[in-house]
């Protein structure tokens, strides 16, 4: 990681994982797992620097509540499965920052292709999970 990526990162992820529990110390498991993500990130988007720092601009706007989760959520999927080589992989890792009852799943979609030689093809479909609105 380069000393402007660490200076600057948008996300603390030892914040995050203190407001996933209770206690004062983050779980070691869990950070280690938000650091590896964030690395992960890194690399697979080392080639497109403009798609690296709307990672980090979504993560900052969440990070700041600028946006809301299911905003956050919908930003990160486009983001990743926008790009050439698609990441789904880090769509779904994007879960270890969501609050519980917040997250991002693939569903299969099975669609058939009719003609001389008929065919079924399988689509997996991000699905965002949100916990109902309090009453």
């Amino acid at each position: 990681m380069s000393s402007r990526t660490t200076k600057h990162s948008p996300l603390n992820p030892t914040t995050q994982m203190k407001s996933k529990s209770k206690s004062k110390t983050p779980n070691p498991q869990l950070l280690s797992s938000a650091q590896s993500y964030l690395s992960s990130v890194q690399s697979a988007l080392s080639n497109n620097p403009e798609a690296y720092n709307a990672f980090l601009s979504i993560m900052s706007d969440f990070r700041d509540g600028r946006i809301s989760i299911p905003t956050s959520m919908h930003r990160i999927t486009t983001l990743f499965l926008s790009q050439s080589s698609h990441y789904p992989h880090l769509v779904s890792g994007y879960n270890l920052f969501l609050p519980p009852g917040y997250k991002i799943e693939f569903v299969d979609e099975s669609s058939e292709i009719k003609g001389p030689h008929e065919t079924k093809q399988t689509t997996r479909t991000p699905r965002f999970v949100v916990p109902p609105a309090p009453n």
